[in-house]
């Protein structure tokens, strides 16, 4: 992905498709390394097993799922997201019109997540080394806090860097992006992680994160 910023937050263009309910929640297994997976984000893999469960109420519960999802989905599979691909392969897909609005005009594709009480959408673009995932409605502030936890905690060898934080509104519509960056002296790679919130009840999004691998500058 040539950058990772703002403009794939919460939507606030046009309305975007309503997921289907569907009856068996997601259970995606997190990869095993293998040998062709590149060395630099073998750490990053160990960091996953150190994921928090929270007892939430519902609205909680959505922000506390989105978290963990992004972690052993968009996150773990990243170095490989053609696998991912592969796993999500038998979730509804975003038929094929409606999909640009997750992939913002890149190649890939984007799948429906059946979960309770709301459906989440995932879109996956290999060529770019890009996920997103997309909650239409969350708690921002438990989502930003979890965020927050997780990337300024980079595993050993990385450092954790702010990139940007800044809010903006689009059509009346009030979103918040932060963006942090992990880098290593030893890698050329950068893998970046951007987040977009909205606490306005019109966001037809409220929060979507971005993961990305990024070649240095």
């Amino acid at each position: 992905l040539p950058h990772c910023r703002g403009d794939a937050g919460a939507d606030a263009g046009r309305p975007l498709p309503a997921p289907t309910r569907a009856e068996r929640p997601l259970n995606i297994p997190s990869p095993q390394p293998e040998s062709t997976m590149r060395q630099t984000f073998l750490p990053l893999l160990a960091v996953l097993a150190c994921q928090t469960t929270f007892a939430a109420s519902d609205g909680q519960k959505q922000a506390d799922d989105f978290t963990k999802l992004y972690s052993s989905t968009c996150f773990a599979y990243l170095p490989e997201l053609d696998k991912l691909t592969e796993k999500l392969a038998d979730f509804p897909p975003v038929p094929a019109e409606d999909a640009q609005n997750f992939l913002r005009g890149y190649n890939g594709k984007a799948w429906i997540v059946p979960h309770e009480p709301e459906n989440y959408v995932i879109a996956v673009m290999p060529e770019h080394e890009h996920c997103a995932l997309y909650a239409y409605h969350a708690d921002a502030a438990r989502v930003e806090k979890q965020f927050l936890d997780f990337v300024k905690k980079p595993p050993e060898g990385f450092t954790a860097e702010p990139y940007e934080d800044r809010h903006d509104s689009t059509d009346g519509i009030k979103t918040h992006t932060i963006t942090y960056q992990w880098k290593a002296s030893d890698s050329e790679d950068k893998p970046t992680f951007m987040l977009t919130t909205s606490t306005d009840p019109q966001s037809s999004i409220q929060a979507m994160i971005s993961v990305a691998i990024l070649a240095k500058d």
